[in-house]
């Protein structure tokens, strides 16, 4: 009986170890990776790591690290993709294992010794380096780097004795040493920067302090500093982004939270001012401008910009007296501001006083002399200063150059009536009343027809005979608003159906009229019937097929397509709007056989009629842009299947 129990238990305990086996087999199978495969991948890792594609490469040895994770050359290898993609910090965790793995492999002792060197850790980068040596004495790289090591030390400390007694230059001076051997130093940085600030030189420091907040996993105090000094050089963007990597770390931060608060307020307030003024709703920015000033009273970037935006408002609603208070305040804070002298001079136009407003333009010239808006604000300025010692229409009427057409007409008719020739008896006061009622018809003539007045407003004077074009419009004058668009989007000056130029019912005169806001440019008739308009030219330029240079794209990515066949690779920058033929035909220029091939998208074919977007491969450039990664290394892929026909374009 006992001997029976025995044979059971025995057969029960082998059919145990037997399942344990086959269980055992089967997971290996399930979890597992061959080593085949683990072969194929580090092979794999190994090629795409020469060709340069990183990304590619770093897949295949995170399946060769699942795969097998005793395998300390497989933790240095992945290690070694990390460091030529710049991850230092990802990469260091590999050495570590692999040197857990082997503690006598002396290349992953070498490369982890070199980044602690660069981050700083003077003390374990000692320690690596003497092991290495303990083992080969005489390694040279080792030996410098040892030497840096302790030059590093050294600097270290001068750089802090020099800092501590105010001498900020010498220990920048030191810094730039020390951070040449360790550029991974948030702690060298963060002094550097802090010396930078002392000496007033904000901008630097900001150079130091970016890095340096992202070097460690929770620095919410060089977050914040650097936050603070952008918000204090008006850069009110940056600072609510660096603000809010603070707030990721720590959400009840109170320093970060509460500096959180008045940078959104301040920023909100100056963005939707500026989308009021994109608006053109003058008055209303104006409003939301003496908000910013209400809100960040103590900073003077603010108070300067607010004042300087008001004033263009102002000259925007033509309120030329108050703009002029407004810009002159503005200018007193920030005198080289061209903008601000800019809109002064419009100012003084709107008030007729040409020759200060001269003397701004020149003023904004002398701190700006290649900005195309100062220059041929000049231009105009000094025509208008020309004709008011000429014939100025607005005086001839007696009217400011802000009135409007009913106004101009109830002074013509008061002027026209008082001057008639026929109201004087001598000869010589109806040649004297003649005179004047023809300047008071040609001033009309001029103040109430939009497209002459602005011309006038301009600095040319249309009824001048130098002035005047004839024929198809070839003359200077037409073509002014052409060249000043010239590598600008003019597709809004034309009808989207028609093609042709715009028209709008003029709310003056009630007629339809062609719209052009920058003036009456070549092929474009006169509002008015003209005996020196021909319009025999033929077709206008802008049906004229000559002049088409292309089509313009709305964005350009980059692509790359794979040869499965010949292992060849090219990187292509496609427009959104191309189709695939349209990209095979870009892609011929490195094999003439493209046709031949079945262009396929994470093993789907594409239909070669549609484009990258309709086949299914998405542009990702926005997403990586606000994830701070590097759009280059991340470009989707085409595989070229070979289909061997040879078919040649």
């Amino acid at each position: 009986m006992e001997s029976g129990r025995r044979r059971s238990l025995s057969s029960l305990l082998s059919s145990l170890s037997l399942l344990c086996v086959v269980l055992d087999l089967q997971l290996d199978g399930v979890l597992g990776a061959t080593h085949v495969e683990i072969e194929q991948h580090l092979e794999m890792g190994r090629k795409l790591l020469a060709a340069g594609q990183l990304a590619e490469a770093l897949s295949h040895y995170h399946s060769a690290v699942e795969g097998d994770s005793k395998n300390y050359l497989t933790y240095y290898k992945r290690a070694a993709v990390f460091l030529a993609m710049g991850k230092s910090k990802s990469a260091l965790p590999d050495l570590t294992r692999a040197i857990e793995l082997k503690p006598d492999f002396l290349a992953a002792r070498i490369q982890r010794g070199n980044i602690l060197l660069k981050q700083g850790n003077i003390q374990e980068a000692r320690e690596d380096f003497q092991a290495v040596l303990q083992r080969s004495p005489d390694m040279e790289e080792v030996l410098n780097q040892l030497q840096r090591a302790e030059e590093l030390e050294e600097l270290q400390e001068e750089a802090h004795q020099a800092s501590h007694r105010g001498d900020y230059v010498a220990a920048i001076q030191v810094l730039d040493r020390a951070i040449e051997i360790s550029p991974w130093d948030p702690e060298s940085r963060e002094l550097r920067a802090e010396c930078y600030i002392r000496l007033g030189e904000p901008r630097k420091a900001i150079l130091d302090l970016t890095p340096a907040a992202r070097l460690l996993n929770d620095n919410r105090a060089a977050f914040l500093k650097l936050s603070r000094l952008l918000y204090d050089l008006g850069e009110h963007h940056g600072s609510l982004s660096e603000i809010r990597e603070c707030l990721k770390l720590d959400q009840d931060d109170k320093e970060c939270f509460a500096h959180y608060k008045q940078v959104k307020k301040l920023s909100k307030q100056l963005d939707s001012a500026e989308e009021l003024i994109s608006e053109q709703q003058y008055q209303e920015a104006i409003e939301k401008y003496d908000s910013v000033m209400r809100t960040e009273p103590n900073i003077p970037f603010y108070t300067t910009k607010a004042k300087e935006r008001i004033c263009f408002c102002l000259v925007k609603i033509k309120q030329a007296e108050e703009a002029l208070d407004m810009c002159s305040e503005a200018h007193q804070r920030e005198p080289q501001n061209i903008h601000i002298l800019r809109d002064r001079a419009e100012a003084y136009i709107l008030l007729q006083d040409y020759e200060k407003a001269v003397e701004d333009y020149q003023e904004a010239r002398e701190f700006d002399q290649e900005n195309q808006e100062i220059r041929e604000g000049l231009e105009r300025a000094q025509k208008l200063l020309k004709i008011s010692r000429k014939r100025d229409y607005y005086k001839i009427l007696g009217v400011s150059r802000t009135a409007n057409k009913q106004e101009i007409i109830k002074a013509y008719r008061k002027l026209a009536q008082q001057w008639h020739p026929d109201n004087f008896q001598s000869e010589a006061e109806k040649k004297e009343a003649e005179k004047k009622f023809i300047d008071i018809a040609s001033a009309k003539e001029v103040l109430t027809d939009p497209e002459m007045r602005q011309k006038f407003d301009s600095g040319e004077d249309p009824l001048d005979p130098e002035n005047q074009q004839g024929g198809g419009g070839g003359g200077d004058v037409l073509l002014k608003p052409i060249i000043e668009c010239a590598g600008k989007d003019i597709s809004h000056w034309f009808d989207p159906k028609t093609k042709d130029i715009l028209t709008h019912v003029d709310p003056l005169s009630g007629c339809v009229k062609y719209y052009t806001p920058r003036g009456r440019f070549v092929h474009v008739p006169p509002p008015c019937p003209r005996t020196d308009w021909s319009n025999d030219f033929g077709r206008p330029w802008w049906r004229d097929n000559r002049y088409e240079v292309g089509i313009l794209s709305a964005k350009t990515r980059w692509i790359r397509i794979i040869n499965t066949l010949t292992s060849q690779e090219q990187r292509l920058e496609v427009c959104s709007e191309e189709t695939l033929d349209e990209i095979l035909q870009r892609y011929l220029r490195y094999n003439s056989h493209a046709g031949s091939y079945t262009w396929k998208h994470n093993s789907v074919s594409l239909d070669m009629s549609k484009t990258l977007s309709e086949n299914g491969i998405p542009d990702e450039d926005e997403e990586f842009y606000h994830a701070r990664m590097d759009r280059d290394l991340f470009c989707q892929s085409i595989c070229l299947y070979f289909n061997d026909d040879l078919t040649e374009f």
